[in-house]
This record gives structure tokens, sequence and C-alpha cells, in this order.
């Protein structure tokens, strides 16, 4: 037999369909509500409709059905109206009609095994999501003194702040079981005035029931309250009120004398009338036994499986209480990282004047603004409109923002263009063929993570195409080159492509030797190219997240013959300086590349060979002797080529230079260990292979090198990933 309350369902369900469909002007609720008898003779041609269609397709016999006498009572409240007093709430025609959480609903979970599910919530935003989640009860704590008022326990909230948040808590629910907390002093007093202010809870919060912290202490107050008809919830364990006088914040029960007292406490606030028992920081096993020796649910935090059901803090399974987290409870996602990178993008953007942007401007008319304000009076231009075309198929003529072209995709070329777009005061482009990094950028942004863990969003632009850059932004002002050494030769086709032919700079900040002639022929000259060296470190952990693993020296040189003069040598070392990489003018650039050469080579190969982080080196006495002949082989080769390296020929020094480097990197995974668990060619011949080479034109041992090379080529030939690249993370 189908229920007159199913009929009304799906009749209701048409009605509201029948609602939507008419067309009506824009007017309030209220308006419709009141509105003409076209809209109240639809309500009743649909009711009758879908009733007739109902009979029509049910082969049983069915109760009689008579028609409400108001069509408008019956939506705002269904169930009422068909002579229910569960009905409590109002509905709209478009709201959800789903069934309101009860007492009798959690006890049924609980006698079925279905753990009940309790979250707690303080204001309007997260108890709509609660809510919106289907968990079955929502508890308005008395923890929100810690997670929102700032005070440093609960013991200071009190009955008026309570009540302020529980209403607004209930605004935003539907279907979910409210509790509020009786918060500290406002039941220990009498048992008059525990009543009294849970009828202040339920009459002006609106919650279902109370929660009241202690065992039998609070046994005469338990019942004071259940005998007004109010539901009760109990607590027991680590009760925070009271949590000095047990000794602070931990774990109750674990002794013999402790477990007795919580299994006392259970039966008496269960005799008192409690129809639900919290169990906080309780030993699992101990909890189970409550539980089973109980008639009614148990609710456990920090108390095991056991329990009829759990609950935690919205702040912090959601990572948003900065001070701690608890052990029992879990993080289910970190939300802070993730806002305080969203408020410092704002902070950004708004300094840089990228917001508002056009979509989000309201536009006026330059005639209304005229008829305002007379012809006389100047019409804003847009504060970032940057660029305008100049006539048709000509490149755009750019405005205050320098062009800045990145080539390459990986971790240094990520983390160099996103300083330089953080700052907000380049055009920077990222030119790479790494399609899933460039679509996520354009997507959503490049991701930093700072040597602090700490993380920014960054606006940026990137793609695969040169073309694409000369189109949108026109010449690039400076180009800088990121690529692997195999990989020069084609980033020097695209830098001549994209390099301002007049005045525009090439800065290569590569690993090796030779990059810099590779990028100077195919500029066509040699006066435009700069060299400089970075022990900045960092690592793509994904496309798209790039990490800062370490800080270290940049340093940059014009060429010998002096074609760069050093006033623009200096501006491009400001510029990075100014999006935070530190930048120094050096004169000796040969010394500066052979350095950095030789810090890699002993390094690189090792952490690839290894299959360690850089730290590691520095902590291995096992690996020093290797470190130290390569080291000393490299300082041969430089000091027979006259190159001035900044330690001389002190070998001792040199390896502590390098070492110091892996220190100040330690967290980094070099260049060469990435390509290795990639399985992508490394720059071993760049590197160690380039000492090999000029080694063996000048007559010098470099047995290590050699090694080191031959080692590191069987590895790219054999590359079987040892490791996931996230147990390194």
């Amino acid at each position: 037999m189908i229920s007159t309350l199913s009929i009304f369902r799906k009749c209701t369900a048409r009605t509201e369909n029948a609602i939507q469909n008419v067309k009506k002007p824009k007017v309030s609720y209220d308006t419709l509500k009141n509105d003409s008898k076209r809209r109240k003779s639809t309500l009743r041609r649909s009711f009758h409709s879908a009733s007739s269609d109902l009979i029509k397709s049910s082969r049983t016999s069915l109760i009689h059905v008579e028609e409400p006498k108001n069509q408008w009572e019956m939506i705002e409240n269904p169930v009422k109206s068909f002579g229910s007093d569960e009905g409590k709430r109002k509905y709209s025609t478009h709201a959800n009609l789903g069934k309101k959480t009860t007492v009798k609903d959690l006890e049924k979970k609980a006698q079925g095994h279905i753990p009940i599910t309790m979250v707690t919530a303080y204001d309007y935003s997260s108890a709509f999501n609660v809510n919106s989640a289907g968990i079955d009860m929502i508890l308005v704590g008395d923890s929100l003194g810690m997670t929102m008022l700032g005070h440093r326990d609960t013991t200071q909230v009190t009955m008026e702040d309570m009540i302020h948040h529980c209403k607004a808590v209930n605004s935003a629910v539907d279907s979910s079981f409210v509790v509020g907390d009786l918060p500290f002093g406002s039941y220990e007093t009498s048992s008059q005035e525990a009543a009294k202010n849970a009828i202040r809870l339920v009459k002006e919060g609106k919650v279902d029931a109370i929660k009241l912290e202690g065992g039998s202490r609070v046994k005469e107050a338990v019942k004071a309250i259940v005998a007004t008809g109010i539901t009760v919830i109990g607590h027991i364990g680590l009760t925070p009120q009271t949590a000095t006088a047990l000794g602070g914040f931990k774990a109750q029960g674990r002794t013999a004398t402790e477990a007795k007292k919580l299994m006392e406490d259970a039966l008496a606030i269960q005799e008192a009338g409690a129809s639900f028992l919290v169990l906080e920081c309780v030993p699992e096993i101990l909890a189970s036994h409550i539980t089973k020796q109980l008639s009614i649910p148990t609710i456990g935090i920090g108390a095991g499986v056991g329990c009829s059901g759990q609950v935690l803090v919205y702040h912090d399974m959601m990572g948003l209480y900065p001070n701690f987290t608890p052990k029992f409870s879990k993080q289910f996602v970190n939300l802070k990282d993730s806002i305080q990178t969203a408020l410092n993008n704002f902070k950004n953007e708004v300094v840089t004047r990228k917001f508002p942007s056009p979509n989000h401007t309201f536009s006026m008319k330059p005639e209304e603004f005229k008829n305002a304000f007379g012809d006389s009076t100047e019409i804003p231009k847009k504060i970032n409109q940057t660029e305008k075309k100049i006539g048709k198929g000509s490149l755009p003529v750019r405005h205050k923002k320098k062009v800045i072209a990145i080539v390459g995709g990986g971790a240094m070329a990520s983390l160099v263009g996103g300083r330089l777009a953080s700052s907000g005061d380049y055009d920077v482009w990222m030119i790479s063929s790494w399609k899933e990094h460039i679509d996520i950028i354009n997507r959503s942004g490049l991701i930093l993570q700072n040597t602090d863990r700490t993380t920014e969003l960054v606006s940026m632009r990137a793609t695969a195409s040169a073309d694409e850059v000369l189109e949108q932004s026109g010449y690039a002002d400076l180009t800088i080159v990121l690529v692997k050494s195999p990989q020069t030769p084609l980033a020097a086709q695209v830098a001549a492509k994209i390099t301002n032919p007049v005045g525009g700079l090439v800065l290569t900040l590569q690993n090796g030797i030779g990059n810099r002639e590779v990028l100077a022929e195919a500029i066509g000259s040699d006066e435009r190219v700069l060299q400089g060296v970075t022990s900045q470190a960092s690592y793509v952990v994904h496309s798209g997240l790039v990490w800062h693993t370490g800080h270290g020296q940049t340093m940059i040189s014009s060429p010998k013959n002096g074609a760069i003069s050093k006033a623009n040598v200096n501006e491009v070392a400001n510029i990075l300086s100014h999006s935070g990489i530190p930048t120094t003018l050096t004169e000796n650039l040969d010394g500066m590349v052979w350095n950095k050469l030789i810090v890699n080579a002993g390094i690189n190969p090792l952490t690839a060979l290894l299959r360690v982080k850089n730290g590691e080196l520095a902590k291995n006495l096992g690996v020093r002797g290797v470190l130290g002949e390569t080291v000393k082989e490299g300082i041969e080769v430089a000091h027979s080529k006259g190159i001035h390296l900044p330690y001389g020929r002190d070998a001792e020094l040199a390896v502590e230079t390098v070492l110091s480097v892996a220190r100040a990197t330690g967290e980094n995974m070099s260049s060469m260990l990435v390509d290795v668990m990639r399985g992508s060619p490394t720059e071993i011949d760049a590197i160690n292979g380039a000492i090999v080479r000029e080694g063996d034109k000048l007559g010098i041992s470099v047995r290590t090198n050699r090694i080191l090379c031959d080692l590191m080529s069987f590895s790219n030939l054999n590359n079987a990933p040892p490791a996931p690249l996230s147990s390194f993370m």
C-alpha cells in the first residue's frame, strides 16, 4: 500500500516543476506566495495530476487523499500538513525536503551497528558543509573558545557565546542533529541552574540536544534537564573544562582504578536519563567495554573504533587550527596552507594591480560619464593595460614591463621564472616542451614551495611556441637559458628568435662549460650573451609545483671584451636580486664557471650513483675520498689553463667549499640524480666529461673523473629506478 506521505512527496515534486515552468516576473518568495489565483490554480492542477498518475500506476488499493485546504501551507510544512507532529521546520518550494535526523534514527543506527558520524561546527559556513556531507550529528562545542575566539582553553566561554554560535549553526542545518555544549559554570552550581541554562540553549540557540561534561558528580543535573524534556548527551574521560584537575590534557582510564571509575560514571549518566555518551581520550579496550555495557550509544573521540560513533573537531580535521593537532585527530586536508596561499596571492595581485581585472569590474559608457562630468573631464585609462597594437600584423608595442623569457621548464627554470613572475614587475614567459607542466601553469599557476615549506601561487604564462611570445608580448628584453647542456643547441635557436635584436640580452645559468659559446653563435653576436652561475637549488615535485630546496650564491659576468656595458650587466643582476635571487657581478668569468663546474663534478655524479640527497655527502665520510680526488683533478686542470679559482690550488679548502654547498642544499636532489631516476640523459659529459677532455689535452691525470663518467654512462644504459621519488621528499 502506498502511504499518504509517499503520494505527497511525489505530488510536491510535480508541483515544484510546475512552479518553475510558470512564466512569472522576478518577485520575492513572499510576493509569489500571496500572488494571483493563476498560481494557486497551477498548484491545484499539478497536485491532482500527480495524484492521478500515482493511482493509475498502482495496482494496489490506496488510502483516500484529501486536497489540502491551503497548498502553500502544505509546501511550507508538508509533514505537519498531513497531521503529524514531527514536522518542525519550514521549507521553501525549492528546498531539500530531506528528513531531519532524530534521536530514534541515531538509536536505530547504533542498534544496527552502523557507526554514527559527528563533527563540530561553530558558524553558518562550517555547519553548511557538515550538513551537506550528510554527517549525522553536529556538535556546537565549547571548543569554539579556542578555535574561534582565541582563548587558551574552554573555561572562558559563556552562555551568550554558545547561544550566538548555536543560532548561526542552526541557520545552515536541515538534516543533521544539532547538539550544543553547556559551557563551564552553567550547570555546576545547582540542578535548577543546569535545567534553566539547558532550556535557554534549546529555546534561544535552537539546538536539538545539549551536552555536558562529567560523570557521577553531574548526575542530578542530567536528571533535572531530562525532566524538562530535553535530550542530554553525557561526556566522560578527558573533560576539557576540568582538564587541570585531571592532570592536564591526557588520556584517562589507563589504570584499573581509573577504568572502574569511568565505568561507574558511564552507568550513572545512563541511569540519569542521558541518551548518548561521549568518551574522550579513553583506551580503546576500555571504551569498547563501556559501549558493550551500556544500552545508550557512545560517541568516541580518541577512544578507538569500538564506540557507536566518532566525533572530530572541524578545525582539526581540516588543518585550520594553527596551534596544535591532537594525536587522536586525523587531518583529512590541510586548508591552512591553501588559504595562506590565496591570501598572499590576493595581496600580490592588489599591489601589482592585477586585481581587479576587467572580469571583476563594472563598466560605464563613456558618453554617460561625460554627461555626468563634462567633456573636459579626462576618462581614466585602464591601469593594468600594458600594450597596444600598431597596425595590422605588427608586434605589440609594450609599455612599462620588461619581457623576460625563460627557456626551459625544469627545476631551475621554474624557480627563476616563478621568482621573476611573483615580483609582478615583469612580463614573464616560460618556453618549454613539457606540455603537462605548461598546461597546469597556464590553467592554475605555478606553485612555489619555499625553503621553509611555505607556498605561494604564481601567475605566469607558459608556452611551447616562441611565436606565441612574439605575438602576445613582442621581443624579449632578456632571455634566460636554463636547459640541460645537451639541449643547448635547440635552446639557442629559440633564444635567437625571441630576443630583441636591438638591445636584448641573453643570460645562461646552465651547468657545464661551452654553453655561452653555443648561444653566442646562434645569436650571431658574442656581445649580447652573459654568462652566470648559481648555487640556488630546486626540485620539481610534480607538474606545476617547484620546491626551492636551498639558497646559494648567483654571479654573472659580461664577456671579456667588455662589449656589454657594466650598466646593462648591473641591470640584469638587479632584476634577479629584486625577484629574490641575490646576484652579484664578477670580473673572473672563467674562475666563476670552473668553480661551479668543480662543485657539480664533486656532488652530482656521487649523489646520482648512491641515490642520495646532496646533504648525505657531507655526512658520509666514506665518500669524501672519491669526492676529494674528483675536486683535486678539476683544480689541476683549471690551474694549468691559467684559471684563477676562489681557493687557488688549496685542495682542502676546495673540498670544504664543495661540502658547504652540499650542506646548504642538503634537501635537494641533484639534477643528475633526478635524471637517472627518470631514465633521462644526464649532464655527465658536460660536467665531469669536460674535466676529462681538458685534462687529456693538457696531459693531466683525470682518472677519478673518467671513472665517474664511465659509471654514469653505465647507469644511464641500465636505468632501473631504485625507489619512488616520494621516498626522497
